[in-house]
């Protein structure tokens, strides 16, 4: 396996031991090609879910309503709540007779391949979250989490929370379900409850925020490879255009006819750079279904332009099955938001309603992690695989995620050394 296969094999989901150390698949030492250095380390990066950077003076750094985080275990939603009141999205009523031609809902067939494209079904206490200011709080609502950051760290074992802020990080916090690493659905540690479940402050968050924005000097200051100017709207097979297809072509290869959209890793680092470029007016991607696709050995980086927010309603933004990100739920893409956008405009920089997403990361640094940042991540009645990291980050409408982000596997616990045998 290659380095940037290795770099970007999916995050494995099962927990071998306790004390597990991490171990990055990122090969140290790699030169790409022209402007891209080395990319910067993902080993904070890739155990968190959710990432806010806001003060609490600014409003809360994460909010959850109704949903649950750390599993998605039904595809599509149809709906109804856990056992625990936590609420669900209707997405099956949203894409029905839309993601396939035979009208089954329950997967997207890829207009090129042919082949099945959804989410997995599944719980994997993939659901942390990290709140880097030191007066960072959030809420959380009729929420079930499913997280525990002891596969990482065997002295945060049965912590799915971790708070900069050396008090209470919750602003307000009800029936919300916290599921350690091992518990199944109705059998939870019990509810989020500082300090006794689930949650631990006066965390130190440094090596995550030196992470972030090494990541956003290294996609800011990259050059583009193509850029990307049309909204993207009906694209989807009930309206008869079918979904529309990005693809991601190796040096030196070619694109399939049947892609919408092809960019050329031109510089053979692995990353493809993709300019969002819509005059200042928002990226809107609405009524479709879009697939990205590419071999195991890219990954897509659009970075937005300007003023521009990325808005997608009633979409479905999926990796496809050409072996890209290698393994199952990759990370195929990220969509990056920098400074070109004002830092008190208060936006949704990204703003999703009736959304599936699955292999794709959204990363809100315009203001990189200090925490007088104001923008959004604002997801409603969402579910699939993901990573949103940002400001402020909104689940606030029935939702149901698990975590997509650079892989990162945990290495066996060594063997005990033995009890000499008396003599």
């Amino acid at each position: 396996m290659d380095a940037l296969s290795n770099f970007y094999s999916r995050f494995s989901r099962t927990r071998i031991a306790v004390g597990l150390t991490l171990v990055l698949s990122l090969v140290q030492g790699a030169t790409p090609a022209s402007v891209n250095a080395q990319a910067p380390s993902v080993n904070e990066i890739s155990k968190y879910l959710i990432v806010g950077f806001k003060k609490q003076s600014e409003g809360d750094a994460v909010n959850l309503q109704n949903g649950e985080f750390g599993a998605d275990r039904e595809v599509l939603s149809s709906g109804g709540s856990s056992s625990t009141g936590a609420s669900f999205p209707n997405l099956e009523s949203v894409f029905d007779q839309r993601w396939a031609p035979s009208g089954n809902e329950r997967y997207l067939v890829h207009p090129v391949s042919g082949n099945q494209i959804a989410p997995v079904e599944d719980y994997d206490w993939s659901g942390n979250i990290a709140l880097t200011s030191s007066s960072g709080r959030m809420s959380a609502s009729d929420t079930d989490l499913y997280a525990d950051l002891g596969v990482f760290d065997a002295a945060l074992d049965g912590i799915g929370i971790v708070a900069a802020k050396s008090s209470n990080p919750f602003q307000s916090v009800s029936n919300a379900a916290y599921f350690a690493d091992g518990d199944p659905p109705g059998s939870p540690e019990g509810n989020l409850n500082y300090p006794n479940v689930g949650v631990q402050s006066g965390v130190n968050l440094d090596g995550l925020k030196n992470e972030l924005e090494a990541w956003k000097t290294f996609i800011e200051s990259a050059s583009h490879e193509g850029t990307l100017s049309n909204d993207i709207e009906d694209r989807n097979y009930k309206d008869g255009s079918g979904p529309y297809v990005i693809e991601l072509v190796s040096q030196g290869g070619s694109p399939d006819p049947g892609s919408n959209k092809s960019f050329t890793d031109s510089n053979g680092d692995g990353l493809v750079i993709i300019r969002v470029n819509r005059g200042g007016s928002d990226w809107k991607l609405n009524n479709s279904d879009v697939l990205i696709d590419g071999p195991s050995d890219l990954i897509a980086i659009f970075r937005i332009s300007g003023d521009t927010n990325m808005l997608f309603d009633n979409t479905s933004i999926q990796v496809g099955d050409g072996g890209i990100g290698d393994g199952t739920n990759p990370l195929g893409a990220i969509f990056f938001k920098g400074d070109d956008e004002g830092g008190g405009s208060g936006d949704a920089v990204f703003g999703g309603s009736n959304v599936v997403l699955n292999g794709v990361a959204f990363w809100e640094l315009n203001e990189g992690t200090d925490d007088d940042g104001k923008n959004e991540i604002d997801i409603q009645n969402g579910q699939g695989c993901s990573q949103f990291i940002g400001s402020t980050v909104l689940h606030t409408s029935n939702s149901r995620f698990n975590r997509c982000t650079f892989s990162a596997t945990p290495a066996p616990t060594p063997s005990p050394t033995p009890t000499p045998t008396p003599t």
